[in-house]
């Protein structure tokens, strides 16, 4: 499906593809005129990979493999770390058929999206981690470096799933910090900003921000920090995991928001949620963007 289907996604319409276009049509990665700031503003390493298939191949039937191979990846990854932390031959197996059985990571390595190139990235950086954990050389914290400066560089969601890594390998490593070990954070330092910097440098001289414009970061955060927001989106996020035959979803949806709006809370809370967007529990819908995972979520639940 990856290598026939034709790129789809609508992320991929709306920007992924957009700026490769953009870029070749102009013999320049510099920012361009658009309306969409997210063509300009968000971290372009995959879509770098895309120009270069475009160029090469003068189509872009395979740049759905893209992320396929990511889905690879991350499948051989998770069965090594699964494999590092002690488990027998046939929870590899396991491991890699829970991955690859994913609803959601069946649908998002058949498109040009970036979340499974990022997801790759992190893998390998917990991969390498057990390495230098194992031996603590120039070599591996190398490795390190380029796997976190390549993670951040595909998404910005990469400075959030990398941290919990990084404060692992910093109280795995050794309690006692030596001159060896701080060298090793400053190459790791190092080449996370020799590769994004001249994004960042871009993002600054147009919008005053590395990270990119606040109008977009403001889509994407909740309007403040509270208790009762991180709790309401977590039960969204769980329940957007299950799916329902469509009518039984409605029907739950609305009798979920009555039962809130008896508490005086409201399922949608403007401060909460994406804009325009209204939370139901998911139909039997084949989506990259609304699929749920809930044979998965369940397992995921009973082994905590």
């Amino acid at each position: 499906i990856s290598y026939v289907a034709a790129p789809n996604n609508w992320d991929s319409m709306l920007y992924h593809l957009t700026r490769v276009a953009y870029w070749q049509q102009n013999h320049t990665v510099a920012f361009f005129p658009t309306h969409n700031l997210k063509q300009l503003a968000f971290n372009p390493f995959s879509e770098y990979v895309l120009l270069h298939l475009h160029i090469l191949s003068k189509t872009d039937q395979f740049d759905n493999l893209l992320q396929w191979w990511a889905m690879v990846l991350s499948m051989i990854g998770i069965s090594y770390i699964t494999h590092k932390i002690g488990a027998s031959r046939s929870y590899q197996l396991f491991s890699a058929l829970f991955v690859v059985t994913l609803p959601m990571s069946i649908f998002q390595s058949s498109t040009t999206q970036n979340d499974y190139v990022l997801s790759a990235w992190v893998v390998g950086l917990v991969c390498y981690g057990f390495a230098y954990l194992e031996k603590q050389d120039r070599d591996n914290a190398l490795l390190l470096g380029i796997l976190l400066a390549l993670a951040i560089y595909t998404k910005a969601t990469g400075y959030i799933y990398c941290l919990p890594v990084l404060i692992w390998l910093a109280i795995t490593a050794r309690k006692k910090v030596t001159l060896k070990q701080i060298k090793q954070v400053l190459l790791v330092i190092f080449l996370v900003v020799c590769l994004n910097l001249p994004f960042w440098i871009r993002n600054y001289d147009l919008f005053g921000n590395p990270l990119g414009p606040s109008e977009l970061s403001k889509l994407h955060v909740n309007d403040r920090i509270s208790l009762f927001g991180t709790i309401l989106n977590l039960f969204r996020n769980l329940g957007s995991n299950f799916i329902f035959p469509d009518q039984w979803s409605s029907k739950l949806t609305d009798g979920l928001a009555a039962a809130l709006s008896a508490l005086k809370i409201d399922l949608n809370d403007p401060r909460f949620t994406f804009q325009g967007y209204h939370f139901s529990f998911p139909g039997l819908y084949i989506s990259e963007d609304t699929s749920g995972n809930p044979l998965h979520l369940v397992i995921i639940l009973l082994s905590l």
